[in-house]
């Protein structure tokens, strides 16, 4: 990589970097970036003028730094606390042909898992094994194996969660790796005695840093969101394309982590890429503004290459233009001869036509779009989310507990709700509403009093009492829904916006 860098006549690379900040101008509407001041590793302060900046940090570190707003882990779905594992990524050597075989068979005909696979060049689960480790942390745990087979035969492992690291600081980075490295021997050495093909394995090395999946989510001029995603949403000013699954991995050891989704294709707009507030900056990779469940597909790194490639011709395209990059964005035009100038250039931006999923054509899915905002509604790599399935009663308990607690609804209780074991009714749901209202009734009261307060959709329970009264999941997602903006709520995505120094 240094190489092709260093073949570029026009590109300097700097390296040993202490310190940088952003040359900073005020303005009317916007402040300008016009540059950054650079402390080099040799003690020497430089300050390097532009007209543009590309911030290709994991961390939007230098927008940031400017007071561009942003969210940081699961925060602006009201889970604050919460960010997906770490994972220190390890080479294994010992591997030969044979090995590769006994991999490939064992994951495409005999492993349980359905999501399980692998080919020439890559293998995926192992999942059953995984299970059974018991590491030495509790800050610790062994997922399924994603393995990635190199030129020279060995293998690179992702599949260590390291828990409850701030990503936001060198330190805790330093102490989750350390962490790590403690518990890689172990590690080894099961998946050494218990996967099938690795039994001749040793440790290679470990990669030069971990691997954090999130950190911040700036605000920009449009942010993201999983429906766009998970609805395969075109935009006028595309500038990248993705396709992986929705990989929300887990955030502790009692959580397993899901897949929302998998869509086929969606696109990444200019105005993901232009932070609120600023002037004369982009920001490319993991942290550009995508909500927190939307970038758990567009933080992978080829929708970060394909966005940073288009940064740079945004910038070139805007100089030759006299226009801002936020200018650019706002014409039609502009953005056509920008596609057509990156389509040029071996890119494919052509106009998305997608036909959306089945479930979006369901009666309830405004409910399921609800719930999954709130990472509460999953459809795994098939996109089935069950919505005609009966609910059960301990589901139904656990998703509107979350819901209230994720929206800060306005309840005035927090109620111990238990599952009775019987399907659960429209009266059941009445008591469990009332129950966050401070009311202590019996369920058939409270189904009245509900009624008398105009809550119940007649809609909703037509089709309820056409189901002979039993609740489905979509069901059960609409009534948490009418339940939680027939209360008000706050929403989540705005409760968490953070500024440097906030």
């Amino acid at each position: 990589f240094h190489n092709i860098v260093n073949k570029e006549e026009n590109v300097d690379l700097l390296m040993s970097v202490e310190r940088f900040e952003p040359l900073l101008e005020e303005g009317e509407q916007f402040n300008s970036v016009n540059g950054i001041k650079v402390l080099a590793g040799d003690g020497e302060l430089l300050e390097i003028k532009a007209d543009a900046v590309i911030d290709a940090t994991q961390d939007a570190d230098l927008a940031a730094a400017t007071g561009v707003p942003y969210t940081v882990g699961h925060a602006d779905f009201g889970r604050p606390e919460d960010n997906m594992a770490a994972t220190l990524v390890f080479r294994l050597e010992g591997l030969n042909n044979l090995d590769w075989f006994s991999i490939y068979y064992y994951l495409m005909y005999r492993d349980q898992d359905r999501n399980s696979g692998a080919n020439f060049y890559s293998a995926w689960g192992f999942g059953e094994q995984a299970r059974k480790y018991k590491s030495i942390s509790s800050r610790v745990a062994l997922r399924g194996l994603n393995i990635g087979r190199q030129n020279d035969g060995s293998v690179l492992i992702n599949a260590m969660q390291i828990f409850d690291v701030n990503p936001l600081s060198p330190m805790a980075e330093k102490e989750a790796r350390t962490l790590a490295l403690i518990e890689l021997p172990r590690l080894v050495s099961f998946i050494a005695g218990e996967v099938p093909g690795f039994s001749s394995v040793k440790l290679a090395g470990v990669a030069p840093e971990l691997y954090i999946r999130e950190s911040r989510h700036i605000l920009g001029e449009y942010r993201l969101t999983i429906d766009d995603v998970l609805e395969h949403r075109d935009f006028y000013d595309r500038v990248a394309l993705g396709s992986y699954p929705v990989d929300i991995q887990a955030t502790g050891p009692k959580d397993k982590g899901a897949v929302m989704g998998a869509p086929i294709q969606y696109a990444v707009p200019l105005r993901s890429l232009i932070p609120q507030g600023v002037e004369n900056l982009l920001v490319v990779g993991r942290s550009a503004a995508f909500d927190s469940l939307a970038a758990g597909s567009a933080r992978t790194i080829p929708v970060g290459m394909a966005a940073g490639q288009s940064a740079g011709a945004v910038v070139a395209l805007a100089q030759e233009e006299r226009k801002s990059m936020r200018e650019l964005a706002q014409s039609y035009d502009l953005m056509e001869k920008l596609h057509q100038r990156l389509n040029e250039q071996g890119m494919e931006l052509n106009a998305l036509n997608i036909r959306q999923m089945a479930v979006a054509q369901h009666w309830s899915y405004p409910g399921l779009k609800f719930m999954r905002r709130l990472g509460l509604a999953w459809g795994g790599y098939n996109n089935d989310y069950g919505l005609d399935r009966e609910m059960v009663e301990q589901k139904f308990i656990n998703s509107l507990s979350r819901a209230v607690k994720q929206t800060s609804a306005g309840v005035t209780a927090r109620p111990r709700l238990w599952e009775e074991g019987n399907s659960l009714t429209l009266q059941d749901t009445a008591y469990m509403f009332c129950r966050y209202l401070g009311l202590n009734m019996n369920k058939r009261q409270a189904f009245q009093y509900l009624g008398e307060q105009g809550f119940w959709d007649r809609d909703l329970l037509a089709k309820i009492h056409a189901n002979d009264d039993v609740i489905t999941v979509g069901m059960g997602y609409m009534l948490i829904e009418d339940f939680i903006e027939w209360v008000g709520y706050e929403d989540p995505a705005l409760k968490y916006v953070r500024t440097e120094g906030n």
